[in-house]
């Protein structure tokens, strides 16, 4: 500590000394060059000192006090007018503070400084990108090109087609980029994209292939992402996930199924369609391709048609109860009755418990008058599910038809209290006007 006061103590003394003993331009320069010792010493910044100054304004930048970074760059600027180049840091100050405009006018005067400034154009053309005007945008960039080929501004413009689905301009670009870096991953994704909106899958997947090989933490895990939001009932989100994913593996049959059985969960049966369709494409022995594209061509009203797949599932896989329990709904909406009994019982006889199918049937003989049959279902169906109102609602329907008025009361009035208060008001109305005609007689 003594040495350093000693250090400070001979310093001034000097400084001193040399200040009374020097004419007066003399003494501006020993001032000078005291207030620089001060400044050293003490880790003040040097407002005469074009360097103190700049590393000042990027300290504050990085502290994100973008404010005073403006105020030491432009103090910068003012000390030595060469470094008029640091423009393009205030403009990006603005930009970090959101005064876009500010920061279009900082940039635009500094390309009267100097007008090869390609860094101010690019940052020009990303500020008028975020604001959707891509004809200045693409003024900016074509400037920039202009200078140098710069694989950014060949990126962007590349972007910029590929959005305006002029997909040959897009690909002119990216490839001019991809000469400039050929192994930059980013590039080759957006090369990717280009092929997989050209409906060019084989092409876009050679791209990926070599993305992963070069780097394979580059795409997110969209699949486990997709599954996460499909268990939090995010349908939507998980849809968007499987697509990403579809993005990078068209032809990857989980995520194809997966997608569409959530398209089907949304009533989305034309994309559902889509989906299984591919699927029955990829894999044409598939039982289960077979059957999810008969599953949403029903709900298209193509009887016929889902028929055709169910029956051919079948052929893949003769065991598949579900295939027999729908095949047996199509022929009942065609009211076929015999078909429908038998594909319901076939499913049956593979399932004895399995409710749909039973349930199911009994709804085809109450349909057809066979009561006794249909109860003898129902009963079944009650026995693995006690409390299902539609089947109460279907048992005491029944045996009103069986002129069994005592059982059809008895079960229209468990109907209502197990319905509560979440009864449709159509049933409610229904059974309350059956209860009190079979009350009355």
């Amino acid at each position: 500590m003594k040495k350093f006061l000693l250090i400070i103590f001979t310093v001034a003394l000097a400084y001193i000394v040399a200040y009374y003993t020097t004419d007066k331009s003399d003494k501006k320069q020993s001032t000078d060059l005291f207030y620089k010792i001060k400044c050293l010493i003490t880790g003040e910044v040097d407002t005469t000192d074009a360097n103190s100054l700049q590393d000042e304004a990027f300290r504050l930048f990085a502290t994100e006090e973008y404010s005073e970074a403006i105020e030491y760059f432009q103090k910068t600027i003012e000390t030595d007018s060469t470094r008029f180049y640091l423009n393009y840091d205030i403009a990006k100050s603005y930009l970090a503070m959101e005064d876009t405009n500010q920061a279009i006018k900082t940039l635009l005067s500094s390309r009267y400084q100097d007008k090869n400034n390609n860094e101010a154009l690019i940052l020009l053309a990303e500020i008028y990108l975020n604001k959707k005007d891509t004809a200045k945008a693409v003024k900016y960039l074509t400037e920039s090109n202009e200078i140098y080929e710069s694989y950014i501004a060949l990126n962007y413009l590349s972007q910029i087609y590929l959005n305006k689905k002029d997909y040959r301009q897009a690909k002119i670009y990216i490839d001019k980029a991809l000469a400039i870096f050929p192994d930059d991953v980013s590039l080759l994704e957006n090369k990717r994209q280009i092929f997989l909106a050209m409906n060019m899958p084989d092409s876009a997947s050679i791209y990926y292939k070599l993305i992963k090989s070069s780097d394979p933490d580059f795409y997110p895990d969209y699949a486990n992402l997709a599954t996460q939001a499909k268990n939090e009932s995010k349908t939507r989100k998980a849809i968007n996930y499987y697509s990403l994913a579809l993005e990078e593996e068209p032809d990857n049959q989980e995520y194809l199924n997966e997608r569409g059985w959530l398209y089907s969960e949304l009533e989305m049966y034309d994309s559902a369609y889509y989906d299984f369709n591919k699927l029955v494409q990829l894999e044409p022995a598939s039982y289960y391709n077979y059957f999810c594209r008969a599953y949403v061509l029903d709900y298209f009203d193509s009887i016929q048609e889902a028929i055709r797949d169910y029956k051919i599932s079948l052929k893949y896989k003769d065991d598949y109860k579900y295939t027999y329990n729908n095949l047996g709904y199509e022929y009942y909406r065609l009211k076929d009755f015999k078909n429908a009994e038998k594909y319901y019982s076939q499913c049956i006889d593979l399932d004895p418990e399995y409710f749909l199918a039973i349930y199911n049937r009994g709804i085809l003989y109450y349909d057809f008058a066979k009561y006794k049959k249909a109860i003898d279902d129902f009963k079944t169906a009650l026995a693995n599910s006690p409390d299902n109102t539609g089947v109460i609602l279907y048992m005491a329907k029944t045996y009103e038809q069986l002129k069994d008025n005592v059982k059809a009361l008895d079960y229209y009035n468990e109907f209502i209290r197990l319905s509560g208060d979440d009864i449709d008001s159509t049933d409610y109305n229904f059974v309350i006007k059956r209860i009190a005609k079979l009350s009355a007689e």
